[in-house]
């Protein structure tokens, strides 16, 4: 991010473009949504959301499921607790904000090389992996839940 130029807006153009993105996203019929934002913009009907919603997980699973807050985000990240199944250098979409490749020709090389047949994200099983089992915070309701 370091090459993206860029300037912190004022509190007055903070909430014009907050109102002009919601009139927009309501027209199109979008739920708007914030990250890690402390700014309250509801009145615009902008909530605050997750990217890791245990709430929708808990709905998707249709059981009510206890997710600690990810402790390892920002402060007002609301993301609940989550693993990373992904790999560094790996993709080559080369989004300029991402913190997961920081060495294109690297995850090029990766790409070029990929097997698809194999089970993980890159490379190839040797043989000798050790899977253990990873034992999560948080529990799950036996309680189902109709709606």
């Amino acid at each position: 991010m370091k090459a993206v130029p860029f300037s912190i807006p004022a509190m007055d153009d903070i909430l014009k473009l907050s109102e002009a993105f919601a009139q927009i996203s309501n027209a199109e019929g979008i739920k708007l949504q914030t990250c890690a934002e402390k700014l309250d913009l509801t009145d615009f009907g902008i909530t605050r959301g997750k990217c890791i919603d245990d709430d929708l997980i808990s709905k998707l699973k249709g059981k009510e499921l206890t997710i600690p807050k990810d402790r390892n985000q920002r402060e007002s990240c609301l993301c609940a607790s989550s693993v990373d199944i992904g790999a560094y250098n790996t993709c080559t979409n080369r989004c300029v904000y991402c913190y997961a490749n920081y060495n294109h020709d690297l995850a090029l090389a990766k790409y070029i090389n990929h097997n698809a047949k194999s089970e993980i994200i890159t490379g190839d099983l040797s043989g000798n992996e050790i899977i253990k089992d990873r034992i999560e915070a948080g529990s799950d309701s036996q309680q189902l839940k109709l709606f």
